[in-house]
């Protein structure tokens, strides 16, 4: 494979990223078109993987246009996995995990530890 030939395909499959991401920013009315199109677009790249991410977008399509029409996004748990990790820092010093998992909970469920935890 040349040079000029892999940066083809990674400007292709930039592409390809950069219009999946505009899925996200479309009218909920016209999203499902769009994904379609984009999906029918992926069918004919003659890239392996986008192909195989294609067929995987239309096998959950119906998932992913509920998951477009009630706004639902990955913030919530992205922000409890930040406290969590936070948490575990805090308690590195404790050796037994069920203490750690309880430390987790707790920051989990809201509850404020002191400083020195």
């Amino acid at each position: 494979m040349s040079l000029k030939s892999l940066y083809v395909q990674t400007s292709h499959a930039y592409h390809f990223r950069i219009a999946l991401q505009r899925l996200w920013q479309v009218n909920a009315g016209i999203a499902e078109s769009y994904l379609r199109k984009w999906i029918s677009w992926a069918s004919r790249s003659r890239m392996p993987d986008i192909i195989k991410l294609g067929k995987t977008m239309k096998r959950h399509l119906d998932g992913i246009m509920e998951a477009i029409r009630s706004g639902i996004n990955s913030a919530v748990v992205e922000g409890s996995n930040n406290k969590i990790r936070t948490a575990f820092k805090r308690s590195y010093w404790i050796k037994a995990n069920g203490y750690r998992g309880m430390i987790n909970y707790l920051v989990a469920v809201g509850l404020k530890l002191p400083p020195q935890c």
